[in-house]
């Protein structure tokens, strides 16, 4: 954190010389140096500092006509209302950006983002199963899925399948990681979009496949197997 704050002191004394009072080639330096600023204010856990940051920098992309930097700003912003925890204006924004990368075929720019977007790419799948979205944006959603899987596996230790009784499914793990959280059941429903009944079902199965009868005891064992992180 030290080296990326020194980074980021480096990048804004560039702003400082070279000003762009309109859109020009130097305007790249000040909209970078405005998305580290957003970078590292997540990773000091301060979202709605970042939030504030992106929401500006993606009105400027949209007034400068900068559609495609404006697009990635947008997934960081989705993320950003994740990380504070305004689940729903996570998923409104993240649907813009997928609506729009349908029609451009975006792909990587939404999977560099990090492993929080699969959590939103699970949460937008599911609705679209339920709301019956249209068949090329479900396919869109599938491509970028399994995309996000072979781009950031999970990390599970030598022999943690073995391990269990039954590989946990990919809804198993995202509400294993939910509850490593600290998320209550009728939190997990409603960031998920799901039902608290279907919580406690995935929680039942979870339950049965790492043998054990409550949910401390599950967030331990996948800690020790590798499944969810220690943090």
């Amino acid at each position: 954190m030290s080296e990326s704050i020194a980074c980021l002191d480096r990048l804004e004394r560039v702003v400082e010389e070279h000003p762009a009072p309109k859109s020009c080639v130097w305007s790249d330096i000040h909209r970078y140096g405005a998305l580290a600023r957003a970078h590292v204010a997540l990773s000091q856990g301060r979202p709605q500092s970042a939030i504030a940051v992106l929401m500006n920098l993606q009105r400027e992309a949209g007034n400068t006509h900068s559609y495609y930097f404006g697009l990635g700003v947008g997934t960081h912003l989705a993320t950003a209302y994740l990380r504070a925890g305004a689940n729903t204006d996570a998923l409104v924004v993240f649907r813009k950006i997928l609506n729009v990368g349908l029609k451009v075929g975006l792909y990587q720019t939404i999977l560099d983002q990090g492993p929080e977007i699969g959590t939103l790419l699970l949460s937008v799948r599911d609705n679209a199963a339920r709301t019956g979205d249209a068949t090329d944006f479900v396919s869109y959603l599938d491509r970028l899925l399994k995309g996000c899987r072979a781009h950031d596996p999970p990390r599970v230790k030598a022999g943690a399948i073995s391990a269990i009784a039954e590989p946990l499914s990919v809804r198993e793990g995202e509400i294993l990681n939910l509850i490593a959280q600290g998320r209550s059941n009728k939190e997990i429903a409603r960031f998920l979009s799901i039902a608290p009944e279907t919580v406690k079902s995935h929680l039942k199965r979870i339950f049965t496949k790492l043998n054990v009868e409550r949910r401390a005891q599950a967030v331990s064992r996948a800690q020790s197997l590798g499944l969810v992180g220690t943090s």
